[in-house]
């Protein structure tokens, strides 16, 4: 019976004592307070570092499914989609585990405590991978491989139904991803609804009432323009006509069209040392990195401008990508 008493005791009048030795001890000496501090600072960027290190993994890993996506969608034959949709489910096994691996909690739980100052940078990096970290962890590895595989054999049936003009071909799988996605957002963003978690994978932060207003917004200017064209249409058929400079022949060829659409290309800005264009089904910007930004667009002989609009709105995408930050270390980050 000594022992409880003598510990019931001791235990509240250490914690009386131990702040008032602390206190003595900083007195006493200074210098060993600044010697703490200093390795708390170190301790701490210790930790970000490895944090970092473990973000830059995840953005490598991505910058590979980037890439099968790619090359998916402009040089894989469609007999290989079957092989395709298996390394993409093993690659996006592998990939959520990384990102959910228990070393990132235990990194972001360490900077939090640490109560040392950080600057922009490192307060956005820890906000970002703290936000994914938490949300990822609700989801299963089987189910990123699960959308990583049925995103191929999605693809591969649009083509066909789009080849064939066959919507009720491609409607089955359409569901199918649709519902999975729902899930995924019910799972990753329990707090947010559906339409909103949706956005926010590829919008972050924006969500369906910010789209409305700016929606509204837009649409004010729009409407009365669309009326006044429609108006002068009215007035005048002949301007329905497609002009003789627009209408397709040999000089329109493909070979020819894409040459143009390098050169605009160029000339916008994007620049083919940090990324390269090739033909899609249908136009998209993807790559792996700030310094290998890949745009696509498609070619029609009866009309030149469809190459030119893609190329143009995909420079738009590519150019927002090469301009990121690419240096080392911060390419890679949130």
């Amino acid at each position: 019976m000594v022992l409880p008493v003598t510990v019931a005791f001791w235990k509240p009048a250490l914690a009386l004592i131990r702040p008032l030795s602390q206190k003595l001890s900083w007195s006493r000496s200074p210098q060993t307070r600044i010697c703490a501090s200093t390795d708390s600072i170190h301790g701490m960027k210790a930790s970000y570092d490895a944090l970092c290190d473990k973000l830059r993994t995840v953005s490598y890993l991505e910058g590979i499914m980037g890439l099968l996506g790619w090359d998916e969608q402009v040089m894989m034959s469609p007999g290989s989609e079957f092989a395709r949709g298996k390394q993409k489910a093993a690659l996006a096994k592998t990939i959520h585990e990384t990102k959910t691996d228990e070393e990132i909690g235990r990194l972001i739980r360490e900077i939090e405590s640490s109560g040392e100052p950080m600057d922009e940078v490192m307060k956005a990096n820890l906000r970002e991978a703290k936000l994914r970290f938490e949300r990822n962890r609700r989801m299963p590895s089987s189910l990123a491989s699960r959308a990583a595989e049925l995103e191929t054999t999605a693809y591969g049936i649009w083509v066909k139904a789009r080849e064939q003009d066959d919507f009720k071909m491609f409607a089955p799988i359409l569901n199918e991803t649709i519902e999975l996605r729902k899930e995924i957002c019910r799972i990753t963003k329990p707090d947010m609804p559906l339409y909103d978690a949706a956005i926010d994978s590829f919008d972050p932060r924006m969500s369906a009432d910010r789209l409305a207003d700016i929606f509204a917004a837009v649409k004010a200017d729009l409407t009365p323009l669309i009326r006044r064209i429609a108006d002068r249409v009215a007035q005048d058929p002949s301007l329905q006509d497609i002009h003789p400079a627009l209408r397709g022949g040999p000089e329109w060829d493909p070979a020819k069209q894409a040459a143009m659409c390098r050169e605009i290309a160029d000339a916008l800005g994007f620049d083919p040392a940090r990324g390269r264009m090739d033909v899609s089904v249908h136009p998209f910007t993807g790559g792996s990195h700030p310094s290998d930004v890949r745009i696509t667009t498609r070619y029609s002989a009866d009309n030149w401008l469809e190459g030119l609009a893609g190329t143009v709105h995909e420079c738009g995408h590519a150019m927002y990508e090469q301009g990121r930050p690419d240096a080392p270390g911060l390419a890679d980050l949130p």
